[in-house]
């Protein structure tokens, strides 16, 4: 059991710490919002003349990039399934047409990256192209859960 001077010193100190809290709390500021857009989520105008420019480049990354994605429409059985539990068929291929169409501005690649995308978010291991396929051509804010 606690004495009387026992519990005034834990208390005490219980007393001093959240003050000592508060007060190193009270001197920070919040940072400002920050503004314009994200600096690792969008390409910037800059970023994407060079992209686009690359793409049309043989040996460079962004024309890789478009032609991983062209495969999706030259091999689709390829495509089938997700290339297992962790795989990244379906992932990487939305990431590539994504990249593809804002690259070269063909739709052919959105509606690519919009298939690859639902089927990584809502196919198990193999692609339900109906399925798929029709919520790539409906606009994502259109779809219902």
């Amino acid at each position: 059991m606690l004495t009387n001077a026992a519990f005034r010193g834990i208390f005490r100190s219980s007393a001093i710490a959240a003050v000592l809290l508060v007060g190193a709390g009270a001197g920070a500021q919040t940072p400002p919002v920050p503004s314009g857009s994200h600096p690792r989520m969008f390409m910037s105008t800059t970023e994407l003349s060079a992209y686009m420019a690359n793409a049309q480049k043989s040996k460079s990354e962004a024309a890789a990039q478009v032609a991983q994605c062209q495969d999706t429409l030259d091999n689709p059985s390829t495509y089938m399934d997700r290339g297992g539990s962790d795989g990244y068929n379906w992932p990487g291929s939305a990431v590539a047409c994504a990249f593809a169409w804002k690259a070269t501005g063909q739709q052919k690649y959105l509606t690519q990256a919009l298939l690859y995308w639902q089927a990584a978010l809502n196919d198990d291991m193999t692609l339900a192209t109906s399925s798929a396929a029709s919520t790539a051509s409906t606009p994502i804010g259109s779809r219902g859960r």
